[in-house]
């Protein structure tokens, strides 16, 4: 990743060409005047006097070049420097994402357009670049969401939306196999002027091989309840 900023030739020239015309047209009329005065004196004074005010012409010409030149170059680089920080903020962003185990959505409110992570998709078992099989669209969560957490996921959303509780919660979605797996989601929104929610974006975790553990020990813990409450029998009879 280069950090340094290029400026094409193209930009530069385009930045000083129009003052060089008008200061090369100033010249032709200055000569033009020289000429016609030079002339009205004496007709020996014609050519010195060309020579003399187009030698002083041009070198005004060349030192105003210059100048002109090297102030496009430095507002070019000022132009290019934002240009390349949000470059690499972009590159950052990109290797942010694609290191992250978790993944990342993006939804607008108004068009319900939602952007997934390629790691989103991967999480269901999609190929990362798959819009066909899961468009960017929020129809593609609803019709993965398991029916019994469609209510409780949505009343959060909209508490959310609406009194800006925070939004952490968990539900279950259908992979591309069929099976369905535990998630955490976690999300916050952007609101404009009115305080309306206009995008909300945030992030899903795999949570299923911590849903699985969690579940066996409520099973241990209820067997071991269980054979308590024998040894409580067999030692009350006994």
């Amino acid at each position: 990743m280069s950090t340094q900023n290029s400026v094409p030739l193209s930009e530069l020239v385009a930045a000083w060409w129009i003052p060089l015309l008008v200061a090369a047209t100033a010249v032709g009329a200055v000569l033009w005047v020289s000429w016609q005065a030079a002339r009205a004196v004496s007709a020996d004074a014609v050519v010195p006097a060309l020579v003399l005010t187009a030698g002083v012409l041009v070198a005004i010409l060349l030192v105003a070049s210059l100048v002109l030149w090297r102030h496009s170059v430095h507002q070019a680089r000022q132009l290019a420097a934002p240009n390349a920080e949000l470059e690499q903020q972009r590159e950052r962003f990109e290797l942010a994402v694609a290191g992250s185990q978790n993944g990342l959505w993006d939804w607008e409110t108004a068009t319900d357009e939602v952007w997934y992570a390629p790691q989103f998709r991967e999480l269901l078992g999609y190929d990362g670049e798959d819009t066909e099989s899961m468009p960017p669209v929020l129809d593609s969560f609803n019709q993965r969401l398991h029916p019994e957490d469609m209510d409780p996921t949505w009343e959060k959303v909209n508490r959310h939306l609406a009194e800006g509780v925070p939004y952490d919660t968990e539900y279950r979605l259908r992979t591309e196999a069929g099976d369905y797996r535990w998630f955490r989601a976690r999300g916050a929104s952007v609101r404009d002027a009115s305080g309306k929610a206009t995008r909300m974006a945030g992030s899903v975790q795999d949570i299923t091989d911590h849903k699985i553990a969690e579940q066996r020990l409520l099973e241990t813990a209820e067997e071991l309840r269980r054979r308590n409450s024998e040894l409580e029998q067999f030692a009350s009879i006994a």
